[in-house]
């Protein structure tokens, strides 16, 4: 029945778009519990640099994963131990079902060959019990994950002991380039590499058209896209939103005045600097782009991705922008 079955808030899209920042703050939400990109649980390091050094991947609240008490009872409410489940098998399995090039082989409606289906069995299996565990070992009443990928969003999907909501989170493909032209770092070693212009505004162009097919929006209730401008620029509005998405109505949102978030520890598994966010979070639109993007890397995603800024507002509110400029300097 639907009513026992685990809430999960499914944050899809591209990378780059502000959905460790959004699951940071609706972690913060009495009885939601955010796991970050949780299909990385499985994973030992963060990086190739971290499993030769033997440095283990750290959680959000500060520990290593292994020792954080809320993973651990995690693991012993679904498998008895940490170490009683191969997790280099199914770290394996995550990325191999998981990777966009699975958005068209074998096809989205299919997730794996005939030959590969009793290894995808075995790894459904496993993050069944995981997501059922998660509520069980530490009380919460919704996860928040922020995978992202849609194609480990469809095997969430498949899972018997989910209720899935999937919240499409969309930002301008000009700033999500702009993003991925700087490396994010941690002292000491690289953290995520750069992309170029042109693979990063293809995966943005391949994946949020996914996230529509799959999930059927515009007919599928528990469907809802969300702009990053929108959440950072009315974050009040945009949590109400999602409360009411998810039957949440009503509960206390973390926030001080209409733009700061009081943060506490969460326990995500993956995903950008925020993620470790404490105390007072301003929330603020980073821009940054439209003043260090070059015009010709502009020029490249623009004509890529025409249609798109048009269909999700973009274009509209550029436009509104450059008369605004124009009207300001020809008044001055």
């Amino acid at each position: 029945m639907a009513t026992d079955k685990v809430k999960v808030l499914y944050i899809a899209g591209n990378g780059r778009s502000g959905s460790t920042l959004l699951g940071v703050v609706l972690g913060q939400i009495p009885g939601f519990f955010n796991v970050g990109e949780v299909r990385r649980v499985w994973d030992e390091y963060n990086s190739e640099q971290d499993a030769r050094s033997g440095t283990e991947r750290i959680c959000s609240c500060g520990v290593p994963f292994r020792s954080c008490p809320e993973w651990t009872a995690v693991f012993r409410q679904a498998f008895g131990s940490m170490d009683a489940v191969d997790r280099r098998a199914l770290s394996a399995s995550s990325w191999k079902f998981s990777m966009h090039k699975r958005l068209v082989a074998p096809t989205m409606g299919q997730t794996a060959f005939p030959w590969e289906r009793e290894e995808l069995d075995t790894f459904l299996g496993a993050l069944d019990r995981l997501y059922a565990a998660i509520p069980q070992a530490t009380g919460s009443r919704l996860i928040v994950d922020a995978s992202k990928w849609p194609m480990y969003g469809a095997m969430v999907s498949m899972l018997p002991s989910v209720e899935m909501y999937v919240l499409h989170l969309v930002r301008d493909p000009r700033a999500v380039a702009f993003s991925w032209t700087r490396s994010k770092v941690r002292p000491g070693e690289m953290y995520i590499p750069r992309q170029n212009v042109l693979k990063t505004t293809g995966y943005w162009v391949a994946v949020n058209p996914a996230v529509e097919q799959y999930w059927n929006a515009g007919a599928n209730p528990r469907y809802m896209r969300m702009t990053y401008e929108s959440f950072v620029q009315s974050p009040r509005a945009s949590l109400e939103r999602i409360l009411e998405f998810v039957g949440a109505s009503g509960l206390t949102l973390p926030l001080r005045g209409e733009r700061t978030v009081m943060t506490d520890a969460t326990h995500s598994v993956a995903g950008n600097e925020s993620r470790a966010a404490r105390g007072e979070l301003a929330l603020r639109l980073d821009d940054e782009w439209r003043r260090k993007l070059p015009r010709h890397h502009r020029a490249v995603v623009e004509a890529l991705t025409w249609p798109m800024l048009v269909k999700y507002g973009y274009e509209g509110r550029e436009a509104r922008r450059r008369r605004r400029e124009t009207a300001e300097l020809a008044s001055t």
